[in-house]
C-alpha cells in the first residue's frame, strides 16, 4: 500500500491508496484506519475530499496475505505544501521535492528553499530532484510561490542524509593514519636518539682508550715483590 507522494497531504484533495505488487486485486481487501476496519473491500481506498480526520495509519490485508506495512497519512490545511519523496535519505540516494498548491491549484514564480538560502527559480512549477545525495543536502526545505495572485510560503520540512556505513570506516581509518604515522615518526625517533646515544657511548669508550694508549704506549710492568 503506497501513495503517489510521501509526507503530509492537503486537506481537500483526493488520495488514492492501493495494495503491494502480489496481492489479490479481488473484492476481498480489507482496510483498516487506525486499527478500525473500513467498510471498504476493494483493491484500492479512494478517499475523496480529504479532512484532517483522515489523518493516521493505514494498512490493507488481502485474502492468504499477511497485513501490509504501515502508510503514516497527515492531512492538514494550508495554501502551500512542500512534499518529499523521503525525509530520510542515504547518501548517494535520490530523492524529490514538489511544492504543491491548495486544491492542486497552479501555483506560478516558485522557489524551493534550503536553510532560507534560494536553490531554484521556475515561473512555472516543477518538482526539484537531488540526483545523488550527499551529507551536505541535509537541511530544512521550504517554497515559495504565487497561489490565486497572492504569494505564500510553505511550512518548512527537514531532510536528514544519512552518510554510508561503508564510507564511515573509510573515514575513520583515514583519520586513524597520522596517529599511526606520529606512533611510527615517534619510536623511529626514539630508536634514532637511542642509536646516536649508544653511538656516542661507543666513540667515548674508544677515545678513552685511545688517550690512555697516548698517555703511556708501553707500559711498565709493575716490579715484583721479593
Amino acid at each position: 500500500m503506497s501513495t503517489s507522494m510521501g509526507g503530509p497531504a492537503l486537506l481537500g484533495i483526493a488520495l488514492l491508496l492501493f495494495p503491494p505488487d502480489g496481492m489479490s486485486a479481488a473484492n476481498s481487501t480489507k482496510w483498516t484506519h487506525n486499527n478500525n476496519l473500513l467498510a471498504v473491500r476493494t483493491s484500492s481506498l479512494d478517499i475523496v475530499n480529504a479532512k484532517a480526520q483522515d489523518s493516521g495509519e493505514y494498512r490493507c490485508q488481502c485474502k492468504n496475505h499477511i497485513p501490509s506495512q504501515r502508510v503514516y497519512l497527515e492531512v492538514f490545511s494550508d495554501w502551500l505544501l512542500l512534499q518529499s519523496s523521503a525525509e530520510t535519505v542515504q547518501e548517494g540516494e535520490a530523492f524529490l521535492i514538489r511544492c504543491r498548491g491548495w486544491r492542486n491549484g497552479n501555483i506560478f514564480k516558485v522557489i524551493y528553499y534550503k536553510d532560507d538560502i534560494a536553490l531554484k527559480y521556475w515561473y512555472e512549477n516543477y518538482n526539484m530532484t537531488i540526483s545523488s545525495a550527499t551529507t551536505n543536502n541535509t537541511g530544512t526545505y521550504y517554497c515559495s510561490g504565487i497561489l490565486h495572485q497572492k504569494n505564500y510560503t510553505s511550512a518548512s520540512l527537514k531532510i536528514t542524509v544519512k552518510k554510508d556505513s561503508t564510507t564511515i570506516y573509510q573515514s575513520n581509518w583515514l583519520q586513524f593514519i597520522p596517529f599511526l604515522v606520529a606512533i611510527l615518526f615517534a619510536v623511529d625517533t626514539w630508536l634514532f636518539i637511542s642509536t646516536q646515544k649508544q653511538f656516542i657511548f661507543i666513540l667515548k669508550i674508544k677515545r678513552t682508550i685511545e688517550g690512555n694508549k697516548l698517555k703511556d704506549p708501553h707500559p711498565k710492568p709493575k716490579p715484583t715483590k721479593d
